[in-house]
């Protein structure tokens, strides 16, 4: 992490003695670099993780059974038989 402090602060010319920060920058900088861009990674990460587990629609049809399974939970099929008789041949 240290040495990503300091790449970043040789990259920008920020040292300890720099008119435009210099002691003041440089822990704002480590913070950033060991606290902030790891959350945002992870929260980027989870977002990711997320979308690729979720169903994904590609047809009409496909997209109408998701929204039934949303709304009413899963999707039962009752088959039934009917009984009787022809009358008429």
């Amino acid at each position: 992490m240290i040495a990503l402090v300091v790449t970043i602060s040789l990259a920008f010319h920020i040292s300890l003695n720099s008119r435009n920060g210099g002691v003041l920058l440089l822990p704002f900088l480590y913070v950033g670099c060991a606290w902030v861009i790891p959350h945002i990674a992870r929260d980027i990460y989870k977002d990711l993780k997320e979308y690729a587990t979720e169903e994904l629609t590609i047809t009409k049809n496909q997209f109408t059974t998701k929204c039934f399974k949303e709304a009413f939970g899963e999707i039962e099929e009752v088959e039934t038989k009917l009984q009787g008789e022809i009358i008429n041949d």
